[in-house]
C-alpha cells in the first residue's frame, strides 16, 4: 500500500481547488472567528500569506494559552514527537510548525480525497 505523503506545499497552492479546500479545512479546525476574518481576505495570488497568518495565529495562541494551543494541535493532529522537539529547542519555530501544520492539513485533504470515492 503506498502511503500518502505531503513533501511541499507550493504545488498545491497553485491549483485553486486545493487552494480553497485548504482554506476550509483551516477555518474548521481553527475554529476562530478573527482567524477566518483574515483567511478570507487571502487569495491564490497572495497564498503565501497562509503561512504568515497561520504563524501568527499559532504564537498568539501559544502565547495566550498553552491549553488551547495543545488542544489546536492535537485537532489538526501534529505528532505529539514532533510538537515535544519543537518546544525543547531553544525558542519554538512557530514558523516550522506553521508550515508542518500546512502539510498535515493537505494530508488530510488528500486522504479524504483517496478514500471518498
Amino acid at each position: 500500500m503506498k502511503l500518502i505523503e505531503v513533501k511541499g506545499t507550493f504545488e498545491y497552492l497553485t491549483q485553486e481547488r486545493y487552494f480553497q479546500k485548504l482554506k476550509a479545512q483551516l477555518s474548521k479546525d481553527f475554529s476562530d472567528s478573527d482567524f477566518d476574518k483574515e483567511l478570507a481576505l487571502i487569495k491564490i495570488d497572495t497564498s503565501n500569506d497562509l503561512l504568515v497568518l497561520v504563524s501568527q495565529f499559532l504564537n498568539q495562541l501559544f502565547n495566550r494559552s498553552m491549553e488551547q494551543f495543545f488542544q489546536l494541535m492535537y485537532k489538526v493532529d501534529i505528532p505529539e514527537k514532533e510538537i515535544k522537539d519543537l518546544l525543547l529547542a531553544p525558542g519554538i519555530d512557530i514558523d516550522v510548525l506553521a508550515e508542518s501544520v500546512l502539510k498535515r492539513e493537505f494530508l488530510k485533504i488528500l486522504l479524504r480525497e483517496k478514500y471518498s470515492s
